[in-house]
């Protein structure tokens, strides 16, 4: 039986060789991974006994959607655009990010488990609603912070309320709660 490491190693490798277009790789920019976001799915997935070759097509479609995420968020905080290469460099960007949608779109088509389907859209939708309440300029520190948590874990909150998993759901939620107070120390200079 492979362990869970090994497992998120297997899925890493899988997304990486999934997300990979010689074109992208040349002009776009290095897709990032979070790869605690990728062990918490392995886990919850394990936990609920669900089978090898699922764990492996959820998480796999699940982090893909998210790196389409990640990808549009970049765009949209790369500020004003000065230069031609800065346009054509933000063009790149929006190829990039449809390119990954579409891979998780093909990857979703393959699920046959309609209430998996359902979570990863409510998701979705619910990520998207936060983003753009994160604009508002009147957030205070706390409702910013409980937003940024929100879009960071909702998906992993789906799903583990879809497998009735309340202690990891507790564990995912103190994880990134943790990670976005490290963060916001550091901005203000307190942490180094």
């Amino acid at each position: 039986m492979m362990k869970n490491a090994e497992l998120v190693k297997m899925i890493e490798d899988n997304i990486h060789a999934k997300i990979h277009h010689p074109f992208l790789k040349d002009y776009a920019p290095k897709t990032t991974m979070d790869r605690d976001k990728l062990a918490f799915f392995v886990r919850v997935f394990t936990e609920a006994n669900v089978s090898r070759e699922e764990t492996i097509q959820y998480t796999t479609a699940i982090m893909i959607i998210q790196i389409a995420l990640d990808t549009h968020d970049s765009i949209a905080q790369s500020g004003v655009i000065e230069k031609e290469q800065d346009i054509v460099q933000r063009q790149l960007q929006i190829l990039a990010g449809d390119y990954y949608s579409g891979l998780y779109y093909q990857m979703l088509a393959r699920i046959s488990n309609d209430q998996m389907i359902y979570q990863l859209a409510e998701g979705i939708k619910v990520i998207n609603e936060l983003k753009v309440y994160q604009k508002n300029e009147t957030l205070v520190v706390a409702e910013r912070e409980e937003t940024e948590l929100g879009i960071k874990t909702i998906l992993l909150v789906k799903v583990c309320e879809m497998y009735d998993n309340t202690a990891l759901l507790q564990t995912v939620i103190k994880h990134y709660r943790q990670q976005i107070k490290e963060k916001d120390l550091v901005e203000e200079g307190r942490l180094l």
